[in-house]
């Protein structure tokens, strides 16, 4: 496998990229009945990072390198929008080694694609495939709108 981690992102047809955009193993795969502690989970699987979360009584509590980030429920608003606001505040504790970004293709839908790499990779896919990245990823701020 090489740093690119598979010749479909750099080179693959529409079809193939349809099918490795929705491919749990490669990437997060958000559902619209998804919880948050369970989309946290799963990005600390695929990353080995330290990162967790429990629901409380107002909210979501976040766990990274023994630091706790409370999200409270006040910060929903929908509550459906619940889960934008847990994926940037990973985002947020991971930026030092991890970018998540989403396919756009998937923003659309009511179940969006998560694709989580080292920021190395990501700085070599925007220099040498820009335009093929561009079309395949939006980054995720606090500006990004979800479905």
């Amino acid at each position: 496998m090489s740093f690119f981690d598979d010749e479909i992102l750099t080179g693959g047809s529409d079809e193939d990229l349809f099918r490795y955009m929705y491919d749990h193993d490669r990437n997060i795969v958000v559902d619209w009945r998804g919880e948050d502690d369970e989309i946290v989970a799963e990005i600390a699987e695929k990353t080995g990072e330290p990162v967790s979360a429990e629901y409380t009584d107002d909210g979501l509590k976040i766990r990274f390198e023994g630091a706790e980030y409370d999200l409270s429920y006040e910060l929903f608003s929908p509550l459906e929008k619940a889960r934008y606001v847990t994926i940037r505040k990973v985002q947020e504790l991971l930026r030092d080694k991890y970018e998540i970004r989403v396919w756009r293709e998937s923003m659309l839908s009511d179940t969006h694609s998560l694709y989580i790499k080292p920021r190395e990779w990501w700085a070599t896919m925007d220099e040498k495939f820009s335009e093929r990245v561009e079309r395949l990823f939006v980054e995720i701020d606090e500006n990004t709108k979800f479905g």
